[in-house]
Parts: C-alpha cells; structure tokens; sequence
C-alpha cells in the first residue's frame, strides 16, 4: 500500500496532491497554513527501447518520454533531429543540450494542429507512453501525416481509497486522475489542474476547476495558495 505523507496544520483548509511534492512546494503550502496530504497515484516504468530509425523529425508530449530517452542513453544520438515538444521542462532539457526546437506548445492538441498547418510534409517519430491520449496522433493521421509511434515509457496506476473529505484536489496528469477516480469519487472539492489537458478529465465529473496561467507545479501551488487566501476570506 502507498505510504502517506501527511502535514499536519491547525487549520480548515486541506488539499490532497495526487502526487509528491518536492519539499519547496510542500513548505510553500504549509506555511499558507495549507494541511496537505499526498502519494503517488501513478507509477513509471522505463522498458528497454530496441534499436529502432528515427525520422528526422521527433516529437515529444511528456516529460518522462525525455527522461526514458535519456536514461537509456538514446538521447545523445538525435541531437541531429528536429524537435517538436509539449512542456518547458522538456524544451529546457533539449535546449540545454543545443536540440533544434522547431515547436514549443502547451498541450499535444495545440502541438498536432501547429503541425498539421506547417509541417504536414515531414515525417515524424513519437515518443511517447503506452496511455498516451489520442489527439495528437489521430489529428496527424487523420491529415495522412507519416507518423512512427513508439512506447518508450509506462504509466502504472496505483488507486488508493480516502475516506476523509478535503477542499481541494491537486491533478498533474490524465492518468492521475483516472487513478484517483478509480476507488474514490469527486463531489465538492475544488480540483487544480496543472494544464487544459488535465482538466478536461476532470470537467467530465465537476465543473469546480482552476488551472494556472503557466502549467508549471510553481503556479499551480501559487493557485492553490491564492484560492485557499480567498476561502478562509468567506
């Protein structure tokens, strides 16, 4: 069973993270006198990836496809392609390393449709995990863009029951709340969501959601601290 980390505040407001903060964060909320409870609602498993040819042209949509490639030692070798890449924590790890970044965007949605508008001509490899949503490959398909996909990572959901109620709910992916919502139900929490692609899982069960301006872990815990201020105002 999955090991609660819990923070005890004396205050009404609590939120539940379905993932581990690092301790920054995690202090950052307690001192808003946020009582925090979290674990880890996914797991990732990095499977040998087999030789394979990669087109000239890559795209990535998670930051764990990057971490897959490079902890396998791939990553050195495609330092000749162009990239197409969903989340600043990746395009900072490939612009680090001098990649070519082609695309920059927000979620694997906006991702396809500037490819679909510019790049329908290339061929590309997709990175990507065996849950991945269907968006962005199907768009390209649908246009008869050339696309290779390969699982280069996998998602591991660990669903663990609550039986005590909290304010807020904190989603970092899909799949996390796909775990959540497999022992438990959303009724009036408030749910964070760190970006759109999140969210619209979320909205098929409660309309109470918030998402940051960036979808980064900083301004979603901002969020959480700005909507907690704003309740313990009522």
């Amino acid at each position: 069973m999955e090991t609660l980390s819990r923070q005890h505040q004396d205050t009404a407001f609590t939120l539940l993270s379905t993932k581990r903060l690092p301790a920054t964060h995690l202090e950052k909320l307690c001192d808003a006198h946020i009582a925090v409870t979290q674990y880890d609602a996914i797991g990732i498993t990095m499977p040998p990836i087999p030789p394979i040819e990669v087109k000239n042209s890559v795209i990535l949509t998670s930051k764990n496809a990057y971490r897959s490639l490079s902890g396998q030692g791939l990553i050195e070798r495609l330092q000749d392609k162009t990239w197409f890449v969903v989340g600043k924590t990746t395009v900072n790890a490939l612009t680090d390393r001098n990649f070519k970044v082609e695309i920059v965007a927000e979620n694997a949605r906006e991702l396809g449709e500037r490819i679909v508008e510019s790049y329908r001509h290339r061929s590309f490899t997709y990175f990507a995990g065996n849950r991945r949503r269907d968006e962005l490959p199907s768009l390209l398909r649908s246009h008869h863009i050339d696309l290779e996909e390969i699982v280069v990572y996998h998602t591991l959901l660990r669903p663990k029951r609550f039986a005590e109620c909290f304010n807020a709910l904190l989603f970092l992916s899909p799949s996390g709340v796909e775990s959540y919502l497999t022992l438990n139900t959303i009724s009036q929490e408030m749910c964070f969501c760190i970006g759109s692609t999140t969210a619209e899982v979320v909205r098929y069960h409660t309309d109470r959601i918030l998402i940051p301006t960036s979808p980064t872990l900083e301004a979603l815990v901002d969020k959480v601290i700005e909507f907690a201020k704003e309740d313990d105002k009522k």
